[in-house]
C-alpha cells in the first residue's frame, strides 16, 4: 500500500517549547504510525529561542524535519538598539548599525514578527512539493505569515491545502494595531481561506467568528478541532511524582499583562477581611509588569515565580498540585479563547479554577466537571467563589466526567484532522 504524503509547515516545533510544537508533534506522530510519510517545515529560529532539548525526543525518526533560516528584523533591531553588553562604546556602535534599518521597522512586524520566515518557507515548500507530487500541505499558525508564502505558491502550482488556525488571525482575539493594518491583514487573511480546500479553527466561538468576519464562509464550512492532551508525552504513573508541594494552587504557562488583575483583586480582599490567601505557585515566564503588580498588591508571600520548566516536567508539576489555576481577562473577545493547557490540567486530575469570562473555556469545566469556574469579573464575587472552592476538595472531586475529558484525547483529535487532510471529514456549515 502506497504511503500517503503530507508536509506540515509549523514555525514552532521540537525543540521548541510551545504550545503549537506539541500539537504539531502530537500530530506527525501519529500520522506517521498511520502510514503517512510526514515532512516538516520549520523555522530554525523557534528552536533557538525557547528550547526544550528533551522534546526533540519525541519526533519519530521516519518524519523529516526542515529547519529553514528566517530574517527577523523585528528582534534585530530591537537588539540593537538596547545595545546589549560590552562597553559603553560597543553598545553605541550596535545603535548606530541599526539606525539605517529604523524605516523598515514598521513592517519587519507586519502581519507579525515573524515575517522574515516566509520566503524561506516559499522556496522550501516549492522544493518539498517537487519531491513530493500529490502531498497535502498543513499549515499551522501562528505566525499567521506563514499563510501568505503558501497563498502565493497556490497561484503558481494546485496541490491540496489544509490551513489550521491554533489561534484566531484578526477576529475576536487579535485586533491589530491601526485600521490601515486591520484592513490589510483582513485581506489576506481573506485571500488565505478563499484558497485554501479546508480550514480547521480550535474552538466552536471562533468559528462563529470566522463566519460573522467573512460571511462566504459559511456556505463553505470549517472544522473544529480542538487542542487536547497526549498520553504519550505524560510522565508514567509513578515516575518523578511526590506528595503536593506547599502551593495551594499552581499555574502553569506565560503570565501575560493584565493577566492576575483579577485574581489580585481577589486575593486582596480576602485577606483585608481575614480570610486566608491562597499560596500561587507560578511556572513559566512572569512578565514583569506583573510581578510588580504583585509587589504593589502586597501578595509577593502569596504568589511565587517557580521560573520556567521543561513541558515533561511541567506535566510532573500538573499532576502534583493540590489545585491548578486557569486565567483569561475578562473581556468578550476572550469568550471563544481556551488556553491550551486547560487540556493537560484536565488529564493530570487536581480540580481547575478557572477564571474565565463565560465562553468556550468555562463551557469545558463545567462540561467535564473538571472543577470550578468563575466567570465574574467582580472581585468581591471572585473572592467568594475561591473560598468556595478550597473549602470543597472532596465534592468538587466527585463531580469530574471521564468519558467528557476523553473527547480531548489527541488519538480522537489527531484522527480527525487526518481524516480532514484526506478530504473524509464532513465539514461543518454556517
Amino acid at each position: 500500500m502506497e504511503r500517503r504524503s503530507a508536509i506540515v509547515v509549523s514555525y514552532h516545533f521540537p525543540p521548541s517549547l510551545s504550545p503549537g510544537a506539541l500539537r504539531m508533534t502530537s500530530l506527525v506522530r501519529r500520522m506517521e504510525r498511520a502510514g503517512w510519510d510526514v515532512h516538516v517545515i520549520t523555522a530554525r529560529r523557534a528552536a533557538e529561542q525557547q528550547a526544550d532539548a528533551g522534546s526533540a525526543g519525541y519526533i519519530p525518526e521516519r518524519v523529516s524535519v526542515e529547519r529553514t533560516g528566517s530574517v527577523e528584523l523585528y528582534r534585530r533591531i530591537n537588539a540593537g538598539l538596547r545595545g546589549g553588553k560590552g562597553p559603553a562604546a560597543v553598545r553605541w556602535l550596535r545603535r548606530l548599525a541599526v539606525l539605517p534599518l529604523l524605516p523598515l521597522y514598521p513592517f519587519s512586524r507586519f502581519p507579525d514578527k515573524q515575517v522574515g520566515w516566509t520566503w524561506y518557507l516559499f522556496f522550501a515548500l516549492k522544493r518539498a512539493l517537487r519531491s513530493r507530487p500529490g502531498a497535502v500541505v498543513l499549515s499551522s499558525s501562528p505566525p499567521h505569515s506563514c499563510h501568505m508564502a503558501i497563498a502565493f505558491l497556490r497561484r503558481l502550482r494546485h496541490f491540496r491545502w489544509v490551513v489550521d488556525f491554533r489561534d484566531p488571525w484578526t477576529a475576536p482575539v487579535r485586533q491589530p494595531r491601526g485600521a490601515v493594518s486591520r484592513r490589510l491583514q483582513r485581506r489576506l487573511e481573506h485571500d488565505t481561506l478563499r484558497r485554501a480546500d479546508s480550514v480547521i479553527v480550535n474552538t466552536p466561538g471562533n468559528r462563529v467568528s470566522l463566519f460573522e468576519a467573512f460571511p462566504f464562509m459559511e456556505s463553505r464550512g470549517a472544522h473544529v478541532v480542538t487542542n487536547g492532551y497526549d498520553n504519550e508525552l505524560a510522565p508514567v504513573d509513578g515516575e518523578g511524582l511526590g506528595a503536593p508541594g506547599p502551593a495551594d494552587i499552581v499555574y502553569v504557562g506565560e503570565v501575560y499583562p493584565g493577566m492576575l488583575d483579577l485574581y489580585l483583586a481577589a486575593a486582596g480582599i480576602l485577606r483585608s477581611e481575614g480570610g486566608r490567601v491562597p499560596e500561587l505557585h507560578v511556572y513559566g515566564i512572569f512578565d514583569e509588569r506583573e510581578m510588580a503588580s504583585v509587589r504593589a498588591a502586597g501578595l509577593e508571600d502569596s504568589v511565587i515565580h517557580q521560573g520556567v520548566v521543561s513541558w515533561q516536567r511541567s506535566l510532573e508539576i500538573m499532576r502534583e498540585a493540590r489545585a491548578l489555576l486557569l486565567l483569561l481577562q475578562h473581556h468578550d473577545r476572550w469568550r471563544s479563547c481556551v488556553p491550551s493547557k486547560l487540556y493537560p490540567y484536565l488529564n493530570s486530575g487536581p480540580r481547575v479554577l478557572a477564571l474565565v469570562p463565560e465562553g468556550d473555556a468555562s463551557r469545558i469545566v463545567e462540561r467535564t466537571g473538571a472543577g470550578m469556574a468563575v466567570t465574574s469579573g467582580e472581585p468581591p464575587r471572585v473572592a467568594q467563589q475561591m473560598q468556595e472552592f478550597f473549602a470543597s476538595e472532596a465534592a468538587s472531586l466527585q463531580q469530574r466526567r471521564p468519558e467528557e475529558i476523553e473527547r480531548y484525547d489527541m488519538d480522537h483529535l489527531s484522527a480527525e484532522i487526518q481524516r480532514i487532510l484526506t478530504g473524509e471529514e464532513e465539514v461543518e456549515v454556517g
